[in-house]
């Protein structure tokens, strides 16, 4: 307990009628929590608490959790704490909390929700709420009428507010205009839209969904600058959706389609797909240069050169391809049985001036410094994968 208050002068209640103020709260980076559930879940959000003030004999359990969190706890009339934040009903806890405002040089997300002149505070702390909810942790209030920091949206929002990082525009124009200028996709929404937002054809960028006021929708203006405008497939019985409702159906189905987009967009550019076009373009170009001297195809001779190098490998994991039918093949014709036979060996001996052409075609322009490194990574590959499973770093 770090003291009882006793006048309405106190510092701390000073600070609490600041945040009575859109201006006040702005100024002071900070907004207030009335009653324990609502403390409790700005504890869960990991909120920054300056401190709280509890009425006398308000032994709630979230005493023990400030306590916890190393939050300064002070006691004070109930009366007095009525008073100090303008309520005729009764108040037992009340609370002062950091916001989480974004600096300019702050990165975004892969995904932002923007609001356009979206004024409800039920609607807001709704929208929050879900976008946080979702993993989308970038709002930005793209209007000056827009308080995410009133009691009433904190409290809609179960305190999501507070692990939000707010970003302020002084227009949706400007706040569009920036966003694409970071590469942002910008997709708005529209009862009017010419594609539903299941059919967005987007292209892994990180994505803006810009959603507007509750009467108005998004402006005209900031529709000529997106890069889609979707509408949600209604039936013919309802016109349109709350704006709250309709928002977290569009970030769950967006910010899915974003996310498949960019697995996506990973898997043409991940390591096993390097690795493998550089594997089969490799082969393709052996194919064409023993095919030219011997009966023999690629896959065939990189078997046998796999396992004239190592008798105990798995060509196929070697390789990164299934080579069953080349192996077959070998059997048959006798240059392979428990290990490459004889035959088999005067086989490769004979193509490895073929061998040695394919080889330089696919390290053309490498210098031997280059090759050697290249040589090591290839190997250091090799040995991680063949490591035991360990945890992911």
């Amino acid at each position: 307990m770090a003291g009882t208050i006793s006048s309405i002068k106190d510092d701390h209640l000073r600070q609490v009628r600041v945040l009575a103020s859109r201006t006040g709260r702005h100024e002071s980076g900070a907004c207030l929590l009335e009653g324990a559930t609502l403390i409790e879940h700005a504890l869960d959000t990991g909120a920054a608490l300056r401190f709280a003030i509890h009425a006398e004999a308000a032994g709630d359990p979230v005493s023990a959790r400030l306590t916890e969190a190393a939050v300064a706890i002070l006691e004070a009339r109930e009366s007095i704490l009525r008073k100090a934040v303008g309520l005729s009903r009764p108040v037992r806890w009340i609370a002062v909390a950091d916001l989480a405002e974004a600096t300019d040089d702050m990165p975004y997300g892969e995904f932002a929700v923007v609001l356009d002149n979206v004024l409800d505070p039920g609607n807001l702390g709704t929208i929050v709420r879900t976008a946080v909810g979702l993993g989308v942790v970038d709002v930005v209030c793209a209007g000056e009428d827009i308080d995410l920091t009133s009691r009433r949206v904190v409290d809609a929002s179960r305190a999501a507010v507070l692990r939000a990082r707010i970003r302020r525009f002084a227009s949706p124009v400007n706040a569009v205009e920036a966003l694409r200028a970071r590469g942002f996709e910008i997709v708005a929404t529209s009862g009017r839209g010419p594609t539903m937002q299941g059919l967005a054809q987007l292209t892994g960028r990180p994505v803006a969904l810009v959603v507007g006021n509750e009467t108005t929708g998004v402006s005209d203006d900031v529709l000529a600058l997106a890069d889609h405008v979707v509408r949600i497939p209604m039936s013919s019985d309802v016109e349109s959706l709350n704006v709250g409702v309709a928002t977290g159906i569009s970030l769950y189905e967006l910010r899915t389609r974003a996310l498949l987009t960019a697995l996506r967009d990973h898997a043409r550019a991940s390591l096993v797909a390097e690795l493998g076009e550089a594997v089969d373009a490799t082969l393709a170009e052996l194919d064409r240069t023993v095919t030219d001297t011997d009966h023999l195809t690629g896959d065939q001779l990189a078997v046998l050169v796999t396992l004239l190098a190592d008798p105990t490998a798995d060509p196929a994991r070697t390789l990164g391809r299934d080579v069953t039918d080349a192996t077959a093949e070998l059997v048959r014709a006798g240059y392979l049985d428990q290990e490459v036979t004889p035959e088999g060996r005067q086989v490769v001996a004979g193509l490895w001036s073929p061998l040695r052409r394919a080889e330089a075609t696919a390290l053309a322009g490498f210098s031997s410094e280059e090759r050697q490194v290249l040589r090591s990574l290839l190997h250091r590959v090799v040995r991680n994968c063949r490591r035991p499973a360990g945890p992911l770093t």
